[in-house]
């Protein structure tokens, strides 16, 4: 899941940005969908507030913070289809694709 891209000349980025995961986004709310349907929680408890008291504070490493815990939540999702015995038995949450494919024609 540690997935970086590198251009000529340039430091390698996340294929995911940081801050797709930390923003309140359609991104990060259809990635904690997904990963809820499986019965799996991406704790982001451990991670301190941006304001605490309506006092900001600092923390450099936030969305990285964030992004891991994100990873973590993958991770544990990959564990969970590694280990089931019966692959047809799990269900999908793609129950939205037949609403959008009509948005799109």
């Amino acid at each position: 899941f540690d997935c970086d891209i590198h251009f000529a000349r340039t430091k390698s980025q996340p294929l995911i940005p940081y801050q797709s995961v930390i923003q309140p986004n359609s991104f990060k709310s259809q990635c904690k969908n997904f990963i809820e349907f499986y019965d799996i929680k991406w704790d982001q408890t451990e991670i301190i507030p941006s304001k605490i008291n309506r006092i900001y504070q600092k923390d450099k490493k936030r969305s990285k913070k964030i992004y891991d815990t994100f990873i973590e939540s993958l991770r544990k999702l990959q564990k969970f289809f590694l280990n089931n015995s019966n692959p047809n038995k799990v269900s999908f949450p793609f129950y939205k694709i037949n609403s959008i494919n009509n948005i799109n024609n």
